[in-house]
Parts: structure tokens; C-alpha cells; sequence
């Protein structure tokens, strides 16, 4: 988990944006002004989950998973590109 600074509808806005970057497939996401949440597949049809949760005043928690025993590279990489989108919204 990682705490980034802005809105979770914000954030979740940049983890869409991040799942395009990095050409996953099926990309799914809903968010409010409290959490958001996008779902994908890589390309060997593992889940990738992102849940975004509110953390404070435009404070949000990022919960990154994917598959089902997780990829902690997979991950970074995700939230590195979310924090870089964030810095364009």
C-alpha cells in the first residue's frame, strides 16, 4: 500500500491512465470522491486490482494486486506511473 496526495477520484483517474501505459487489457474503473477501484488483465490474463481508498484530506491509500500471489515489480511499476499521472491532472 501507498499513500499518494490527491482525491481518490483523481487518483484512480491516473491508475486508468497507467493500466493504458502499460498496454493492459480490459480496463475497467469507477470512483467517487471517497474510493475508486480499477480492474485489468495482463497479458497472461492475471487480474490486476487497484483499489484506491481515502486517507485524509486529499490524501488517498493505492492498494495494488495482481493475480492471485501478487508481482511486487508489477506493482511498483504501476504506482510509479500513477504518481507520474497525478503530476499532469
Amino acid at each position: 500500500m501507498t499513500n499518494v496526495s490527491a482525491a481518490p477520484d483523481k487518483v484512480t483517474t491516473a491508475a486508468d491512465a497507467a493500466c493504458e501505459d502499460l498496454k493492459l487489457t480490459n480496463i475497467d474503473s469507477t470512483a467517487t470522491k471517497v474510493d475508486g477501484q480499477v480492474r485489468a488483465y495482463d497479458a497472461q490474463g492475471q487480474e490486476v486490482a487497484i483499489d484506491v481508498e481515502q486517507a485524509g484530506d486529499n490524501v488517498s491509500k493505492v492498494s495494488v494486486r495482481i493475480g492471485v500471489t501478487g508481482d511486487a515489480a508489477m506493482s511498483r511499476q504501476i504506482v510509479d506511473h500513477i504518481k507520474s499521472h497525478l503530476n499532469w491532472l
